[in-house]
């Protein structure tokens, strides 16, 4: 230990207690030595202690370092007094001599510090041995814990005794005045500084040792020593906040140095504190907290690349729980790690999802180019052929019975069997009127569209699609289709194929297709005047096929909530779940509505207004919590929070479609997201609540899955993100509910 083995006392070969004339004889002599480049004579150096290197300039130095009291008082901790002549003087003698003697000497007193209690008798045995216990303890870059322990533990002992007056006496004058605290925290000052040069990593372990022993001044010290490390962790904390912001693909190696760093000293204080300290349980939340935002920031940047984010974030994750110690912090940590874990569950379905996006976004490209097309037969069958590639590959990752797949499937089913229906339609307008126009010109053009109607009809046959879809809609339509065709002597042979999902049942004409021949005969007029009775048959069935697939569309369309779970409190982003939406609109699956008159077509409230006040009551508007809403889908929306604690909707707030809204205001607490979709909003129309304001056309109600916690604390607010988006089935997290689930105050 440096301050011993550099002792003033040492340099000049004296012992504590030496008088001042005694001493100053002693320095003259020995710079008359160093001087002359002799030898100096035994003195009280103590070779056992160490190599010592004298010289002028250093001797000087330790004479000036005794010149005042309190530099003399401070080296006399660390060096040799002699108590009791009796025991010291040949124990001294001892130390000057060989390695042996030495350890009778120490041996001595050993067994005079055994009786642990400090007397006038060993009060000096435990000055002097712990002074040999702390030079032998660090050495170089090495420090024994036991000898540490053990000179730390004999010299507070000495210090807390009332004999150390009798010491100060011997190393100052009688003007001096300190407390035993003060020589205490002196002590253990320096002590833990020559630690400090050696080895960093024994601070807890030297804490845990100071506190096992009892002395007046263990518990202010203690109380000073955490505020250093307090420091420190603060300061770290706020360096690693600005690298990770400016560098978010750091933030793991951040989080990760900053744990390794920090988690000892965080260990230290609660040692010293207490584990329910407020003290300890702040700082310790701070560092969880930082901690864990690196994991979130990491798993953001790398969340929607090639590079898995998930081990590293969840990794660090599990250091931030261990450092959280309060409930909120505590909470935000199981909230984001159970919210990774659901990301990691799922990332087999990512990665399907993922592998089909190509063909996914290519398909939703069709669906709007074929919106705006002529809806005519040759349209369907490009749409059906272009599409088909990309449907095989979708199915072939996500299997034939996959929901998503059946969807698009059935969507482009749907949509090119209205364009058939529209060119059927087409043709047969004003039917009694153009035949007698142009009869065998207008049968014609009948029979050519009838005829590559069946053949495109045949095509979207081969099309996976869904069950009640395909049973209630495309197999009665292609029967209907199949009879008028037999009826015009339209070959249904050639172009029947199955679906490979299952068997179609098949009736075939016996006369070969033929292009169509003028009748010869008055008879031949009679079976047309039959036939188009038939054809008239057959509008009336497609305008209920048609009727069918509205009913269809209203109460099987789905609107899906995509919510942006990273939203965390105080503007931090936690992990949540990707519960990305894909927007697909299979609305069209059915031919156009029917146009209907009401003088509240198009008709929309302002965004932020609250139609179902009369309903729900006036809203909360009592926190800081914000909820942005993005109504990305083709309705409108009414987005209602139903409070889980009060049991009631405390706010409902519209908003137009493809457009964004602020909720604000919101308290802390669990909330249900309800919403009422729908358009043409009639101020006049009885809603289920049995107020005044509903919508006219596409209602439907929808309840996002679980519970939404919105926090408004001092640690910061929840700023939550939900984008709605119009999905059939998608694959966000929420469920259709009915509409006394949603009126349910």
């Amino acid at each position: 230990m440096d301050i011993i083995k550099n002792n003033p006392y040492r340099i000049i070969g004296i012992l504590v207690g030496t008088s001042t004339k005694e001493e100053h004889s002693k320095t003259k002599k020995l710079k008359m030595y160093i001087g002359a480049g002799q030898e100096v004579p035994e003195d009280f150096s103590f070779p056992i202690i160490g190599h010592l290197d004298r010289n002028i300039d250093n001797v000087n130095d330790a004479i000036s370092k005794l010149n005042l009291n309190n530099d003399r008082v401070n080296a006399s901790l660390f060096w040799f007094y002699n108590g009791n002549a009796i025991t010291d003087e040949p124990m001294f003698d001892a130390l000057k001599a060989s390695e042996e003697e030495a350890k009778e000497a120490i041996a001595v007193w050993i067994k005079l510090v055994a009786a642990e209690e400090v007397t006038k008798r060993n009060a000096s045995a435990f000055q002097n041995l712990s002074t040999l216990y702390l030079n032998s303890a660090i050495k170089k870059a090495t420090i024994s814990k036991t000898k540490l322990e053990k000179g730390i533990t004999l010299k507070l002992k000495f210090l807390e005794s009332d004999f150390i007056y009798d010491f100060i006496k011997l190393s100052s004058d009688e003007t001096y005045k300190v407390s035993k605290e003060a020589l205490q925290i002196n002590f253990l000052t320096q002590v833990y500084s020559e630690i400090e040069k050696v080895d960093t990593t024994l601070v807890d372990w030297y804490l845990g040792c100071i506190s096992k022993i009892s002395f007046t001044a263990r518990q202010n010290y203690l109380r000073d020593f955490v505020s250093k490390p307090i420091d420190h962790i603060k300061t770290r904390i706020e360096e690693t906040k600005v690298k990770r912001k400016d560098k978010p693909s750091k933030a793991y190696a951040l989080g990760l140095s900053l744990f390794d760093s920090e988690n000892g000293k965080i260990n230290t204080i609660q040692n010293i504190l207490g584990k329910n300290s407020i003290q300890f349980t702040s700082i310790s939340d701070k560092l969880s907290d930082e901690i864990l935002q690196c994991g979130i920031d990491y798993f953001k940047k790398y969340r929607d690349t090639d590079t898995d984010p998930s081990t590293k974030a969840m990794y660090l994750f599990k250091k931030a729980k261990k450092m959280a110690v309060g409930s909120i912090a505590i909470q935000r940590c199981k909230e984001n790690t159970e919210n990774l874990q659901e990301w990691i569950d799922e990332k087999p379905e990512r990665d399907k999802m993922n592998s089909i996006q190509i063909h996914l976004n290519t398909l939703l490209q069709l669906f709007d180019e074929f919106e705006n097309k002529i809806e005519n037969i040759a349209n369907a069958k490009i749409l059906v052929n272009s599409a088909k590639p990309h449907l095989i590959n979708i199915k072939n990752v996500l299997g034939n019975a996959d929901e998503l797949y059946l969807r698009l499937s059935t969507r482009v089913a749907g949509q090119a069997q209205s364009y058939i229906i529209e060119e059927v339609n087409n043709v047969q307008e004003n039917l009694e009127y153009k035949l007698s126009v142009d009869r065998y010109g207008t049968l014609n053009k009948i029979k050519t569209a009838f005829r590559n109607g069946w053949e495109v009809t045949n095509l979207i046959g081969t099309l996976d699609m869904e069950h009640e879809y395909k049973t209630s809609r495309f197999n009665p339509y292609k029967e209907t289709l199949r009879g008028l065709c037999n009826q015009l002597d339209i070959s249904t042979t050639s172009y029947s194929t199955s679906s490979p999902s299952s068997s179609s049942r098949s009736s075939t004409s016996s006369r070969p297709s033929s292009t169509y021949t003028p009748p010869k005969s008055s008879s031949n007029d009679t079976n047309w005047g039959g036939w188009i009775f038939g054809i008239i048959l057959f509008i009336i069935i497609i305008k209920s096929c048609s009727g069918a697939n509205e009913n269809h569309n209203s109460n099987s369309t789905n609107y899906d909530i995509a919510v942006d779970t990273a939203a965390v409190v105080a503007d931090t982003i936690a992990v949540a779940t990707d519960t990305t939406a894909y927007p697909i609109d299979t609305s069209a699956t059915i031919p156009p509505k029917v146009n209907y008159s009401s003088p509240y077509i198009g008709n929309q409230l302002q965004n932020g207004e609250s139609p179902l006040d009369d309903c729900f009551g006036s809203g909360s508007y009592q926190g800081n919590a914000t909820l942005t809403i993005k109504n990305g889908g083709n309705a409108d929306a009414i987005v209602c929070l139903y409070s889980v604690s009060n049991d009631r909707t405390i706010r409902n707030e519209y908003i137009q479609k493809n457009s964004t809204f602020k909720m604000s205001n919101i308290a802390q607490g669990y909330y249900k997201i309800r919403i009422f979709y729908g358009n043409d909003w009639n101020p006049n129309l009885v809603n289920n609540c049995g107020s005044k304001g509903n919508f006219e056309s596409d209602v439907n109600f929808s309840e996002f899955d679980g519970e939404e916690y919105f926090e408004d604390s001092s640690r910061g607010f929840t700023n939550a993100t939900v984008t709605l988006y119009t999905v059939a089935n998608g694959n966000a997290s929420s469920s259709t509910i009915d509409q006394s689930t949603f009126f349910n105050k």
